[in-house]
Formats: C-alpha cells, structure tokens, sequence
C-alpha cells in the first residue's frame, strides 16, 4: 500500500507542478519535483520554525491536494511547541528540533480512509514546504501509537479522530546536507505501452 502511496504521489505532483492548469498558468520550474529534498533525517538545530503564514500555506496546499472524490475526510492538527513535540516523540526515529512543527493527520474513526489519498495530501504538504526551503519526514508508528494510547485528545485531536501519521516540517541540516536527507533504495519501474 506505501509504494501504491508513493507512486500516486510522484505522479500527482509532477502533473501537478510541471503541466499547465486549465487557468494556462504554468510553473516556473518544470524540474521541481524532480530537484525536491529526499526525506528529512536530521532538522537544523538552531533554524527558525515557519511562520504561521508558511504553515497556512502548506495547511491550504494539503487540503488542494486531490483525491478520488476531491473530499477531504481527515483532520490535521499543528503542534509549534517544542516540549509537545518531544513529548510525542514516541519512537528514536522522530527528532523534532527547536525549529521543526509537528503535523498530526488524523481520520474518522468510523471511516475507511485510503492511504493513498493521506500520501497525495501529505506530498502537497511537502511541496509547499520544499517551495518555503523546508524538508519534511513522515512517521506512521507513533501516530497509531498515541491512537492506541487513546491520548489523541490530550494533543488537540477532535472527538471521532484517530491520529494516522506525523510529519515533521524543518530546515534540513546544513552542516551534514547529504547524509541528513536519504534518497533510499529506489528503482525507476516504470514501462509505456504500445500495441
């Protein structure tokens, strides 16, 4: 289900961010998506948090993001404070920083929500991050770790929510540029197909 996730994503993105709307505006850089940070290991530690406006912006874009019915069904919820964000740092993985804001996606309890639709919104987030100079890393375990907790409501989660994934938005590492961002192991399979 990730890499159906993952494939969505990329595919949205580029048409997204490199083909011309029906308003005819282009983008000014055709390559973006292709130029965008890997995933984020290692935030500045000393780096500004975005602004309210920045985190506005990546709120609105991850709402545009687009799915099958065009619905959005999950809840995001934005935690600024460092101390709450240590707090929900449920696994060594997660390393918020000073200047990173936490991101909780959240869907209803009663509601099968697809997968693929919360990667295509959270690939948006990332986007208008990358645009503003930001890295993001998603982690899915202490999310649906604080659900099975049944703490959700201690961090601001709405009633009939239950906490899917965390993304932390920050300035990546400047000191250790390569290694704190991870291409992965990824393979181009893909193939055109013509009778």
């Amino acid at each position: 289900m990730k890499k159906l996730s993952a494939l969505l994503l990329v595919v949205s993105l580029a048409f997204a961010t490199g083909c011309s709307s029906d308003s005819g505006t282009k983008s000014e850089d055709k390559n973006f998506v292709l130029g965008m940070y890997d995933t984020v290991l290692d935030f500045a530690p000393k780096a500004s948090q975005p602004s309210k406006e920045e985190i506005e912006n990546m709120l609105e874009a991850a709402v545009k993001a687009p799915s099958g019915l065009n619905q959005q069904h999950y809840w995001i919820t934005v935690i600024t404070d460092y101390d709450t964000q240590m707090e929900l740092a449920l696994t060594p993985e997660t390393r918020p920083e000073k200047g990173t804001v936490l991101f909780i996606y959240s869907v209803p309890t009663d509601e099968e929500t697809s997968a693929a639709n919360i990667g295509i919104s959270y690939g948006y987030l990332n986007a208008q991050a990358q645009l503003d100079g930001y890295g993001t890393h998603i982690y899915s375990q202490p999310a649906r770790m604080l659900g099975a907790e049944g703490k959700g409501s201690e961090f601001g989660i709405p009633e009939g929510y239950d906490p899917v994934e965390f993304v932390l938005v920050g300035k990546p590492h400047e000191v250790d540029g390569k290694t704190a961002a991870t291409p992965g192991n990824r393979e181009s399979k893909w193939n055109f197909f013509e009778k």
